[in-house]
C-alpha cells in the first residue's frame, strides 16, 4: 500500500486553520504508523529484514541476511 498525505497540500500553522488537528488526521497517521510496522516484520519492500535490538527495546536494526552496510554512508544500508 502506497502512503497518501492526509493533507496534500501539506500541514499549516496558526493562524491559518485550514489543517486543524482531526481524529480523522490522527487515524489516518496511526494507520500509516501500523502498516509500515506489519511491512518491516514481514520485511517488505527490501528483501532485508529487521530485527529488534535489543531484544523489547522498541529499536529495531537490519539483520545480517540481505542488507549490506553502505561504505560511504555508514549507518545506511543496501539491499
Amino acid at each position: 500500500m502506497a502512503y497518501s498525505k492526509f493533507h496534500g497540500s501539506g500541514w499549516k500553522n496558526r493562524p491559518n486553520f485550514s489543517t486543524p488537528i482531526t481524529a480523522e488526521a490522527m487515524d489516518h497517521i496511526e494507520e500509516g504508523i501500523a502498516e509500515a510496522h506489519r511491512l518491516a516484520e514481514a520485511g517488505g519492500g527490501g528483501g532485508g529484514s529487521l530485527v529488534e535490538d535489543p531484544p523489547g527495546s522498541g529499536l529495531y536494526s537490519p539483520s545480517s541476511a540481505g542488507l549490506t552496510e553502505d561504505p560511504a554512508n555508514p549507518g545506511l544500508y543496501l539491499i
